[in-house]
């Protein structure tokens, strides 16, 4: 699904809140992954800075970012509150956003890539997520089933640098 893919950089504040997103996400994943709830705190980032990014005109977000966006900040709202698994049923749909947003869209600062992993006994085949490491750890199945995935991908920004990069620098006096 995600073999042709390029990110562009986003440079700047909404670069660096962008990776801040990102590892949000891989905190959740990881709780998620050892049986447990998500922290408030991890919660509440991924949250914040998903609406924050969605509204900021600073890095020529594209409509099809913003609605990736408004997706993961939809879906984890309260999901703290969430029985752990409820908690993993919305973690499914946060992925099916973070994931094709990591292919499209990095942090300027990002040297480490990104693994894109697949469980195929999550129903409706939305057994997608994405790690800071390549080391298996289903988030979907926690230790029922921990290593039970296949790593689709590794999107290694390093290798596909490219030249479009996109200033999100507040301008000064905001």
């Amino acid at each position: 699904q995600f073999d042709q893919w390029s990110a562009r950089s986003i440079t700047g504040d909404d670069g660096e809140q962008l990776e801040h997103l990102y590892l949000a996400y891989f905190d959740i994943k990881q709780k998620l992954s050892s049986d447990k709830t998500p922290t408030k705190t991890s919660i509440e980032a991924l949250n914040t800075i998903s609406t924050a990014l969605e509204s900021s005109d600073a890095a020529g977000w594209t409509d099809e970012e913003k609605a990736l966006l408004s997706h993961i900040s939809q879906h984890s709202q309260k999901l703290h509150e969430l029985s752990l698994a409820t908690a993993r049923v919305e973690f499914k749909w946060i992925s099916q956003s973070i994931t094709p947003l990591a292919t499209k869209v990095r942090g300027t600062n990002n040297p480490q890539p990104f693994y894109h992993f697949y469980c195929p006994m999550v129903k409706e085949g939305q057994g997608d997520w994405l790690q800071n490491n390549d080391r298996l750890a289903n988030p979907y199945r926690g230790a029922k089933m921990l290593r039970c995935g296949d790593l689709i991908n590794t999107f290694d920004v390093a290798e596909k640098e490219t030249d479009n990069k996109v200033d999100a620098s507040v301008p000064e006096g905001k």
